[in-house]
Order: C-alpha cells, then structure tokens, then sequence
C-alpha cells in the first residue's frame, strides 16, 4: 500500500490553497484603475479598498502616505435612472462652483472637493446609465506635488480614463 497522496489528491490540495488567494485577488481590484497609474498620480506606494455592487458601480479608493501628508483618490460609479438627479446630488458635494467640462462623459463638472484639514478637488459626470465622481485629497496644503491646480488636473485625467471605460 503506498502512502502520501495520489495525483487527484495533490491537485485538490493545491486547488484548496489557491482559490482563497484568488478570491481575495478579485476583491481588491479597482476595474477602473490600476495600482500603478493611482501610485503615480498620488507620488507614492498605495493601498487599495476597492467595492463592487452587484449593478456595475462600486468604488475604489486608493491611499499614499507621502512624510506629514496623506493623499487620497477616490472613484465612486453608480447606476443613475435619471442622470441629471444623479448629477445634481453629487454636485451637492461641491465645495466650489461647479465648472462645466467637455469630452469627459456627459455633463461633467469639475469643482472643489475640500473637507476639513483636506485641499481637493472632483469630477462629476455621467456616462450612458451610470454617474462617476473621481475625487483626489491631500492633507499637506503647502505640499506643491498636490497643488489645486495639479489636483484639477489628476482629477480629469482619471475622470477621462473612468469615463472611456464606462463606454
């Protein structure tokens, strides 16, 4: 009689071992963006929450610690049935006038995003059934990497990118 296990057995251990790493792979993927791009955006290694709804939407939102400041870039999709509610309610979120954009989605807006000690900025718009905010936010106020403009800028790019792949 042999001992120790037999081919099928080996492949059903190994399966055992692998199916929960590629569950927990699946959770923390954002499918609008990567880790790469939202390291390059924010200046610095990020970690990721990311969630999906059953609809589609979900959100990821990555963080970087860079010395005394803390920089976050969030994504938020959602399904809308009526996209100018959608859009009014997170325009609702605006700490700035909203500033009409072109060529992002449809309707998108770009304003500010700040929260307390936080300098941000936002895009809001909406592509076919489904609302986007893109929301970047540094807690280092003086730190001229993240400045408001630079914010803007990020904002839109990844606001391009969440749009086109919303098509």
């Amino acid at each position: 009689m042999r001992s120790g296990f037999g081919k099928l057995q080996w492949i059903s251990f190994a399966a055992a071992l692998l199916l929960p790493a590629a569950g927990i792979a699946q959770n923390n993927n954002c499918v609008w963006l990567n880790e790469a791009t939202a390291s390059g955006v924010l200046g610095g290694t990020v970690t990721l929450e990311a969630q999906k709804n059953e609809d589609g939407g979900g959100s990821c939102t990555f963080h970087a610690q860079k010395e005394d400041a803390s920089h976050v870039l969030q994504i938020e999709v959602h399904l809308v049935k009526d996209a100018s509610q959608g859009m009014t309610s997170s325009e609702a979120q605006c700490t700035s006038p909203a500033i009409s954009l072109k060529g992002i989605g449809n309707q998108a807006v770009s304003c500010g995003a700040d929260a307390h000690s936080a300098l941000g900025e936002q895009v809001i718009g909406y592509v076919r059934d489904q609302a986007f905010v893109v929301r970047i936010t540094t807690t280092g106020k003086h730190d001229l990497s993240l400045s408001r403009e630079l914010l803007l800028q990020d904002a839109r790019n990844i606001a391009e990118q969440v749009a086109g792949s919303l098509f």
